[in-house]
């Protein structure tokens, strides 16, 4: 049954646990959580049954409340201390949530021993603690176990890179031993194609195996830093039209070789959320009207929200604190800066708590507006933060020009600002990487400002300018 089938019952004021327990996985199948976390928590509370504690504690996740979600995790904990899924969560929640989760994970070890997301967010608790070398030996160790685990070294290759340390160490030894297994070579390649180091991106492709699962890594890497011809070649052996990753490499070909028309018949009739981007583009090269949908100036918005200095400066001193890394993130568009893990407007710091209201209501206004002008992108029925960090750049701190196409809504809030100096560290938006060729313009520069919300869509090329002193604090997220 739905949500509205549920809700339109007369249980449904008053849900035995098998009624809520189904009404909590329909409300979570189809994102309507927040019409439904009154009814979970008056039957969890009547019947005090850890399933749907367990439940409601899920649904209060997906909204970024974790401190009713903790309360419903600990309730349900109290009835039954030793479920797998319910350990998991309830670490994970706690370490969401900005609190200490190094007990909750080894709990959730002792049930879970090779769970390797379990793995994972263990060592995340162990490095939010302060201690980096129990999270690189605990996830060393479980590689050497199993060093076909593809999450544990993607989770290794990031924490060590932005620690400055040498990220490639653990990947290397694997592929010495398994130099066929093709799976480790490509995620050794993505990694230096994301870093952008074409000599050895170019020295990795060629000590890999010519083998067809590789070909689209191959085409990526060759059409950014080799010849041309080459590149040409092995793109047309890509199936753009049925794989997705084939599919983004194809698109970013076509317009550095100066075809956008190639990008728009690949796109239609059904653009993905991954071909928006660049379709976008594609439209500009082409002068079609349809740029005007997809780059609408109305969706863009620019609010200073109303934050005092008093407590923009505690933000600041709080998410300075969280800045511990000291190099920028291996898969990020951070330039000579640092950037906080992607939960940040879940803690329950008092300082955070404030800041995700005002975000929230923020991106609330942003949707009806939305609604009311029949914007061309549909609007969440209930939009929510799905990702959130900080981001703080020092002198000559940039952001390459990216998008965020698992988005509905990107931003940028400005916390902290270096001295003014004309348009050093302005946003830009629409201005789209170099190295696509496309010689475009930004459709738009924005100004920064303490205490200035930019909200616009996430399919919008947007980058910042570097400046030569000072530092840059900002909190982004992304709303889907």
């Amino acid at each position: 049954m739905s949500v509205d089938g549920w809700l339109r019952t007369d249980r449904a004021a008053t849900l035995p646990p098998l009624d809520a327990q189904a009404l909590a996985h329909a409300a979570l199948a189809e994102r309507r959580e927040p019409e439904v976390i009154a009814a979970i928590n008056a039957s969890a509370r009547r019947h005090d049954d850890p399933v749907v504690w367990h439940l409601l504690g899920l649904l209060h996740r997906t909204q970024g409340d974790l401190a009713p979600a903790l309360a419903a995790f600990d309730a349900a904990f109290r009835l039954t201390p030793a479920q797998p899924l319910l350990l998991h969560a309830r670490a994970r929640a706690t370490l969401e949530a900005g609190l200490d989760a190094r007990d909750r994970y080894d709990a959730a070890r002792t049930v879970a021993q090779n769970d390797g997301d379990v793995i994972l967010g263990q060592a995340a608790a162990l490095a939010e603690a302060g201690d980096d070398r129990a999270a690189d030996d605990l996830l060393v160790a479980m590689l050497r176990a199993h060093p076909g685990w593809l999450p544990g070294h993607q989770g290794l290759m990031r924490m060590r890179y932005a620690a400055g340390a040498a990220w490639q160490e653990e990947i290397d030894r694997a592929i010495t031993g398994a130099p066929l297994d093709w799976r480790l070579h490509d995620l050794k390649l993505s990694a230096w194609l994301r870093i952008g180091q074409a000599e050895a991106a170019l020295s990795a492709l060629a000590a890999a195996p010519d083998v067809a699962e590789l070909a689209a890594i191959r085409a990526a890497i060759t059409s950014e830093f080799g010849p041309a011809a080459a590149a040409e070649r092995q793109m047309a052996t890509l199936s753009p039209r049925t794989d997705p990753l084939h599919r983004l490499h194809v698109l970013r070909h076509h317009l550095r070789r100066g075809r956008p028309e190639e990008v728009v018949a690949l796109s239609h009739p059904a653009p993905t959320a991954d071909d928006l981007p660049y379709l976008s583009l594609a439209y500009r090269l082409l002068d079609d009207p349809r740029a005007a949908a997809l780059d609408d100036p109305a969706a863009i918005s620019v609010v200073d929200l109303p934050l005092t200095p008093t407590f923009l400066t505690g933000v600041a001193t709080l998410l300075r604190r969280l800045h511990r890394a000291r190099r920028q993130p291996l898969d990020q568009s951070v330039r000579a800066g640092t950037q906080t893990g992607d939960m940040l407007l879940w803690r329950v710091d008092p300082e955070i708590a404030e800041l995700r209201g005002h975000v929230r209501r923020a991106v609330d206004r942003y949707a009806a507006q939305a609604r009311a002008r029949a914007a061309p992108l549909p609007v969440p029925r209930h939009p929510r933060v799905v990702g959130s960090w900080s981001v703080r750049l020092l002198r000559d701190g940039h952001h390459d020009a990216h998008v965020h196409p698992e988005g509905w809504l990107s931003s940028a809030l400005y916390i902290a600002l270096p001295p003014s100096d004309g348009e050093q560290g302005w946003l830009t938006l629409g201005e789209p990487q170099r190295a696509l060729a496309t010689g475009l313009a930004p459709l738009r520069t924005i100004e920064p400002r303490v205490g200035r919300l930019v909200l616009f869509p996430s399919h919008t090329w947007h980058a910042t300018r570097p400046f030569t002193q000072g530092e840059r604090l900002t909190v982004a997220f992304d709303v889907a």
